[in-house]
């Protein structure tokens, strides 16, 4: 896959003017996840995976697995083996927060799966809630090249099937959202769990290696995780519901600011992004004052819209993003029609702009960040 949401480590200065054409990267954009594609090391011939079967939507396939785990945050796919990833945080007491892998390479283990092996207590990545994989790799931790005794946290795809637990070679680092973007690195997460400090920064190959940084919560008072998607960065609100900042970071030196959001007071615990059709959305399932998920149209990223908020859900904390139908997570099986169908309702109402027109316009609003204005 083409890396499109990762600036390129060759060349640092961006080829790809992507944050106001996003035609292309949203042409490739079926669903944001966080997995990000490297050069890779091997060509491994990759088993082929289960096959589809058709289901009724919403039916249970397989009943609770490994409860004795803990709370499960991440689940990955890998060369045909499932891993599980707990977090500590909201775990029952007693649990073993052991990283499983898993064989449901048949209907039968998918309904039942075998368990393969365990591989230590959990390091939760990405603040407990994320991976990349990059080539042949899938990291779920630090390579811990620090010590000898300790293994690291990636597994290699192994030829024929299965991973092989070694280092990744272009592994950057694990700890925050910003770190899904490798090379690129943007190390201020202003999220729910902690106090915000410090500046925005966008640093590239090494933590410490700081191409720019800014006061971006005094310019723009959003709060929140940060996002890249070829040229553009985005800052999107967690639960203090501060609204969506959106950068043009063709130069990664100097960020320009395109748009702040603050209309319908977007936030939510965990957001994620969205793209295909040529749009591109930010989904913010929330689970304070109700439960419920807000929607903001970011295909212009220089003219952002506020397009739903969807309450009365059972419960939503994460969202689910597949295909054309996002839905906040606990919310899929009893009410998908009811997300879809408010969903496309508000989103209907966007006027439609042609691409040489947003970027005629955001020419006109681009703020100089780093520099006085004039």
């Amino acid at each position: 896959m083409t890396d499109a949401t990762a600036m390129p480590s060759q060349n640092h200065h961006l080829t790809a003017p992507c944050s106001l054409r996003l035609r292309h990267a949203l042409g490739l954009l079926l669903g944001i996840v966080p997995a990000i594609s490297f050069a890779q090391h091997s060509n491994p011939t990759v088993p082929a995976g289960f096959p589809n079967v058709a289901r009724t939507p919403g039916e249970r396939i397989a009943g609770n697995i490994a409860p004795n785990q803990g709370r499960t945050a991440i689940i990955a796919y890998h060369n045909g083996v499932l891993f599980t990833v707990p977090e500590a945080p909201s775990s029952n007491p007693g649990s073993d927060l052991q990283v499983r892998t898993w064989d449901i390479s048949t209907p039968a283990n998918l309904a039942d799966p075998v368990e393969l092996e365990q591989w230590g207590v959990t390091p939760m990545p990405i603040e407990a809630h994320g991976y990349f994989k990059n080539g042949n790799w899938l990291s779920i931790g630090d390579n811990r090249d620090w010590d000898p005794m300790l293994e690291p946290w990636a597994f290699e795809a192994n030829p024929g099937g299965g991973v092989l637990r070694t280092s990744n070679p272009d592994f950057v680092c694990a700890g925050v959202r910003g770190c899904l973007f490798a090379p690129w690195i943007l190390p201020a997460s202003f999220w729910t769990y902690s106090a915000p400090e410090g500046n925005a920064r966008i640093a590239l190959d090494d933590w410490n290696n700081t191409l720019a940084e800014w006061d971006h919560r005094s310019l723009t008072g959003v709060l929140g995780q940060p996002f890249l998607l070829g040229n553009l960065l985005i800052y999107a609100s967690t639960q203090e519901r501060s609204g969506v900042a959106t950068y043009d970071v063709s130069d990664p030196g100097n960020p320009v600011l395109l748009d702040v959001l603050k209309d319908g007071s977007p936030g939510g615990y965990w957001p994620e992004l969205w793209g295909g059709d040529g749009k591109l959305y930010i989904v913010f399932p929330y689970r304070t004052a109700g439960n419920g998920m807000r929607v903001v149209d970011a295909t212009d990223p220089s003219d952002l819209r506020f397009l739903a908020d969807v309450p009365g859900l059972s419960f939503s904390r994460f969202a689910l993003l597949r295909d054309a139908a996002p839905a906040a997570a606990h919310a899929i099986a009893d009410e998908p029609g009811r997300l879809r169908a408010a969903f496309r309702r508000r989103a209907g109402h966007r006027r439609q702009r042609r691409f040489v027109e947003v970027e005629a316009e955001g020419a006109r609003r681009q703020k100089p960040l780093l520099s006085p204005e004039p």
